[in-house]
């Protein structure tokens, strides 16, 4: 378990280990739900900025090797938004 003081502005500090583990960067929008006994906070999901380390990996190709023709071939994507499996 963390601790974290209430500063005179009403201000709390997240632990660096907790931050990390959420991928929660400076600027990140985060709702402050009243909850039982309690607060919980969650990031909010709109606009999310992702830098290289969010995605690397998670696009790998298992089978046979793929010819280099094919894979710089324009790719048609059936929608107009759309999010990777592998992200959080």
């Amino acid at each position: 378990m963390d601790r974290t003081r209430i500063s005179s502005k009403g201000q709390i500090v997240i632990p660096k280990q907790i931050r990390d583990r959420h991928r929660w960067r400076p600027g990140t929008e985060l709702a402050v739900i009243d909850a039982a006994g309690g607060v919980r906070i969650e990031a909010l999901q709109r606009g999310k900025t992702l830098i290289a380390s969010d995605v690397f990996g998670c696009l790998q190709h298992k089978g046979k090797p793929l010819p280099i023709d094919r894979l710089t071939a324009p790719v048609k994507l059936g929608k107009k938004d759309f999010r990777l499996s592998c992200l959080p």
